[in-house]
């Protein structure tokens, strides 16, 4: 598991390419890209509750999600567009939406643990995260501390 930059092929995974479509012609005001903005601000709303557990550390790039929260980003980034539209929102996408904040809110809770930005191969296979060092120099014994 690691962490990656999400883009708009990660949305497509929760959308359809129409559905994209049309929320980028009908959501821009300002002239930006609206998918580039719901993306960041999907992102950083996932990394809130990432950063609210405590224990791990987030990547520098404000748009990477570890590859265990993307699925739920984006569905969470799917019903935001899908309820911008005079359509009612299906029960599948409700249902979508709910697990993925109830993923969140486990992460937040410390009961679902993510790997952190930079952890080791060996951190997440179980490897060992303690490295034992031995040396034979310079042992204490009664002989040798006699006197002081």
């Amino acid at each position: 598991m690691s962490w990656r930059t999400i883009d708009e092929s990660d949305l497509a995974s929760a959308l359809s390419q129409r559905e994209i479509d049309v929320f980028r012609r009908d959501g821009a005001v300002d002239g930006s890209d609206p998918v580039d903005r719901l993306l960041a601000s999907t992102a950083g709303f996932v990394r809130a509750y990432i950063a609210s557990n405590g224990s791990v550390r987030l990547a520098p790039d404000p748009r990477s999600l570890p590859d265990a929260l993307i699925g739920p980003a984006m569905a969470l980034a799917a019903y935001d567009v899908l309820k911008r539209f005079p359509v009612e929102v299906g029960q599948d996408r409700k249902a979508a939406r709910d697990e993925a904040m109830r993923i969140l809110d486990l992460v937040r809770e410390a009961k679902l643990n993510v790997e952190s930005y930079g952890a080791s191969d060996a951190a997440q296979t179980g490897g060992s995260a303690v490295e034992v060092v031995t040396s034979s120099r310079h042992r204490a014994t009664t002989a040798a501390m006699e006197g002081w």
